[in-house]
């Protein structure tokens, strides 16, 4: 049950005189299960409630609440309420995935005798993704515009749908997306397209997946490495050094003109490493 009709039902008692009635009753019972238990702020209703709590959990009965956010943010509470709901497990409900969602899906479906394409159903369950409620919201819908357009159920009508309730983010297509389509399209496997196989249908698969798809690589200019010119004033050739002869043009001063060691003098012979 609902917070909401529990003070209703409290407030009820009240009016009519018979809150003993009230409280008794929920003390017979084995489980009690209520939904929102933030709404009960009240300080009589909370009373209520607390003397309901503390009999239940004496006799060893089952007590199960839902709330919007955990016992440490609740507002309006009394202390002595907030210690008795954090004594028990405190567990978060977190959204469904794909498959849970895809589960709900096909047991409405069921439920309910509904025809609807598997197609649909994944299509619903990847892109629904708030709650239970939302995607009941959305087959209801589909089946009224099935009605009203008098068309069938197929995945155009979905998307126009879904479109209409749901604010669609725009996932980013990855190479593992592209790859897994084309493999699924030619009916390869996806070790096939990296691998040195020739055969006729992988080959271009393999060349678009080398070129396209591969991530870019950087290319680095590697600088030359500088030459340095090495002075001496010796007549011996060092390895790896050829001799040069500076010109003595005023314009040109650091101009050299190459010469073999027969043409070059032996004093002030100059050489320059390469």
């Amino acid at each position: 049950m609902s917070a909401h009709v529990f003070k209703t039902q409290y407030t009820d008692s009240v009016l009519h005189n018979t809150p003993n009635d009230f409280i008794n009753f929920y003390q017979t019972i084995d489980v009690l299960i209520i939904d929102d238990i933030q709404e009960i702020t009240t300080t009589k209703t909370q009373q209520a409630f607390f003397h309901i709590f503390n009999h239940l959990q004496q006799n060893s009965r089952q007590i199960i609440m839902t709330c919007d956010r955990p016992p440490v943010l609740l507002e309006g509470m009394e202390d002595r309420m907030l210690t008795r709901f954090k004594w028990g497990m405190t567990a978060e409900m977190e959204k469904p995935d794909t498959k849970l969602r895809r589960d709900i899906l096909i047991s409405k479906i069921r439920r309910d005798g509904l025809v609807i394409p598997p197609d649909v159903v994944q299509y619903i369950a990847q892109n629904v993704e708030c709650s239970v409620r939302e995607i009941e919201g959305i087959v209801n819908s589909i089946m009224a515009y099935s009605v009203v357009d008098n068309c069938e159920i197929d995945l155009q009508l979905t998307q126009r749908v879904v479109s209409r309730a749901v604010s669609l983010e725009q996932k980013e297509i990855t190479n593992d997306d592209i790859i897994a389509v084309v493999c699924k399209h030619y009916a390869i496997k996806q070790k096939e397209i990296v691998s040195k196989s020739r055969k006729q249908v992988i080959v271009p698969l393999s060349q678009i997946h080398r070129h396209h798809l591969q991530p870019v690589r950087p290319y680095v200019r590697q600088a030359r490495p500088q030459h340095r010119t090495l002075c001496l004033q010796s007549g011996q050739l060092p390895s790896g050094c050829r001799q040069i002869f500076p010109s003595r043009s005023r314009r040109n001063r650091n101009a050299a003109s190459v010469l073999t060691p027969c043409q070059m003098p032996k004093q002030g012979r100059k050489y320059l490493a390469v």
